[in-house]
């Protein structure tokens, strides 16, 4: 999990699945991370994926922390969450079962359709669950989702 401390950033933590990214947006401001690691932030951005496939574990670990104090989680800040890749390793996915299991909030960016399988991990027959609101916003024609999830509680009734 990253941290920031920035007074222009809404989060203070955040979970990347993946460094690099697949949807190749010229406009991506998150290229340059590829320059830390001596690769391009070309191409090399767009085709070399790191999968960061102990990230539910570590995630786990961290929020079991003894000194953790829950706040919302952004999701996918530096690097779509849902790129093609997540089809193949799960990573968000299992994330998000996570935090699900813990009740944690989290909050997702993301411009892929692939966010529409998320809603398996959201739906539960316990009245505690996640509850996915999608605000889109439309940017030079991509679609970006803002999805927020949070816990709900039934009211009990006598």
């Amino acid at each position: 999990m990253a941290r920031n401390d920035s007074p222009d950033i809404p989060f203070d933590r955040s979970i990347n699945p993946y460094r690099g990214c697949e949807h190749g947006c010229i406009y991506c401001f998150a290229r340059p991370s590829h320059a830390y690691l001596g690769l391009s932030p070309g191409l090399d951005f767009e085709t070399r994926i790191f999968v960061k496939e102990e990230a539910p574990e570590l995630l786990r670990a961290e929020l079991a922390g003894p000194s953790y104090a829950c706040r919302t989680i952004a999701l996918g800040a530096n690097t779509d969450p849902y790129q093609p890749a997540e089809r193949q390793y799960g990573v968000t996915r299992r994330v998000l079962e996570v935090l699900r299991e813990l009740r944690h909030p989290v909050s997702i960016v993301t411009k892929s359709a692939l966010v529409s399988n998320a809603s398996r991990c959201w739906r539960s027959k316990r009245p505690d669950s996640f509850v996915p609101a999608p605000r889109p916003l439309r940017i030079s024609g991509d679609t970006l989702l803002f999805i927020k999830l949070t816990i709900h509680k039934r009211s009990e009734q006598n």
